[in-house]
């Protein structure tokens, strides 16, 4: 049962694909039915071996073993290099060959007794119960999830070093993309103390520490130091992971020196609940991606900003008002999570700017508004004691009428300003009163109903539309015959 490069290569492919689908689905086979318990054969799971030759020792079907099968399925070996998803560390993939078959495999789980389980999906043939096969793990996806493993183990002294030594571990996730720590502490985590925790993260990896492993007794361990998560029960024999002064209980795979990981990072940390946070971090390749994934709401952000301010500059330009906005940006590079703090500051730092900016805008058109309100007087009739302003107007902003309304409603004291704001086909409708009779509300009714249209407001202020431009000239005498019937 020989497998050429290529062969290989081409399943391995496709095996990469389907376990992307399949990395958030538990296997449809829990580990504690019957035929599960039942099983008491010898499997031995191999460490530091990414390929290794062994015998089918058993295979299950819809809650039962049988002898053969001619598809996809759940199988046992006597010796194996996959690791089964266990200790936050999910399973190992690749591919079985046999001389009568070719399968895939797409998750591995312990069984109750121990052994581990492989789901596969059979590319060809048939499998027996008693084959001899050869077993061929992803190597390049294990040594990525090593990476992650082993720095999770990082992750957890350098928090207690930096944060505190009463940080312990409540929880972990790593696979072949990036790794999540969960951990209880009492105090606040600030961005400040999180970039000392990466630096010092990276500090140790660079020095290119030799990982070493050893199985001793559990009270040997306690002795030495070992970290244990508190929520797992431990066998009287355990496996001690060692990176540098980092010392854990663990049992799964890691990386066999440092200087395996290139890069580190951490990507994101959240408060999971009373004295509970979270971390997430990846490393070597997926660094530059998950750190460029983690700034792009802040940089899409940024961009809309910027975007808002050109046009605050634009129609500054338009009014005549002379505005500057100089922002200092610098790009950095995409490497750490010190770049994900600076582009959230930027973000804060251009929000200052913008804002500061749209209220300078605001302030010198209010001027500028305040500066033209003599050409508005020339429509103005005095009946009695009553101020009346009229008038028909084409594109103004309402936001600038309404403060021409405020300016020349103050100036006359007692009185009816009155606007028909034309834009191209549709007309808007503005009222202030003060002081009168006449109600802001019943008059721009009045005038939107006579231009098809809908509006209306308090008796001090009110505004509407319509799409009817045809008639302004009726409506506006309308207007002032109302207001001058009722002062």
């Amino acid at each position: 049962y020989k497998v050429s490069k290529e062969e290989f290569d081409k399943y391995m492919e496709a095996q990469k694909a389907l376990s992307k689908s399949n990395a958030k689905t538990k296997s449809s086979m829990a580990s504690q039915k019957k035929v599960l318990l039942d099983f008491k054969e010898q499997s031995d799971f191999v460490y530091g071996l990414y390929r290794l030759k062994s015998e089918v020792i058993g295979i299950f079907s819809k809650d039962e073993m049988v002898n053969t099968i001619d598809h996809d399925t759940y199988i046992a070996i006597k010796r194996t290099p996959f690791y089964a998803e266990c200790g936050g560390q999910v399973s190992d993939t690749g591919m079985i060959i046999g001389k009568n078959f070719k399968a895939r495999v797409v998750d591995a789980f312990k069984a109750p007794n121990g052994q581990h389980i492989h789901k596969v999906k059979l590319l060809d043939g048939y499998i027996t119960v008693g084959d001899q096969v050869e077993l061929v793990v992803d190597k390049d996806r294990r040594k990525k999830i090593e990476a992650n493993h082993s720095s999770v183990h990082i992750l957890q002294y350098a928090l207690q070093q930096v944060v505190s030594s009463s940080i312990h571990q409540a929880g972990s996730y790593v696979d072949d993309e990036k790794f999540r720590f969960d951990f209880t502490y009492t105090g606040k985590m600030t961005d400040a103390k999180i970039l000392e925790v990466e630096q010092f993260a990276q500090d140790m990896i660079k020095q290119n520490i030799i990982v070493s492993t050893e199985v001793m007794p559990l009270d040997k361990a306690k002795q030495l130091g070992a970290m244990a998560l508190f929520t797992d029960k431990y066998k009287d024999i355990v496996r001690v992971v060692k990176i540098g002064e980092s010392i854990e209980l663990c049992g799964g795979t890691h990386i066999e020196s440092t200087d395996e990981i290139d890069r580190f990072a951490i990507l994101k940390i959240e408060s999971k609940g009373s004295n509970l946070y979270r971390l997430e971090g990846c490393t070597n390749d997926m660094v530059p991606t998950l750190v460029s994934e983690a700034v792009a709401k802040y940089v899409d952000e940024i961009k809309n900003l910027l975007s808002k301010a050109n046009e605050i500059l634009e129609k500054a330009k338009k009014d005549g008002i002379n505005l500057e906005f100089n922002v200092d940006l610098d790009q950095k590079g995409l490497s750490s999570y010190r770049d994900i703090v600076y582009n959230k500051n930027q973000l804060e730092y251009i929000q200052t700017e913008v804002r500061d900016l749209e209220k300078k805008y605001n302030e010198e058109k209010s001027k500028v508004v305040s500066g033209s309100i003599d050409e508005y007087l020339d429509a103005l009739e005095t009946v009695d004691d009553v101020s009346i302003i009229v008038m028909m107007v084409k594109d103004k902003d309402i936001n600038d009428l309404k403060t021409i309304s405020d300016e020349l409603i103050n100036k006359l004291g007692k009185g009816v300003v009155f606007f028909a704001n034309v834009k191209g086909e549709n007309v808007n409708f503005l009222c202030k009163c003060k002081d009168v009779n006449s109600k802001a509300g019943l008059l721009v009714k009045k005038a939107s109903e006579m231009a098809n249209g809908r509006g209306g407001g308090s008796s001090t202020f009110a505004q509407g539309g319509a799409s009817n431009v045809k008639n302004l000239d009726k409506i506006i005498q309308a207007i002032k015959d109302d207001i001058k019937e009722n002062k």
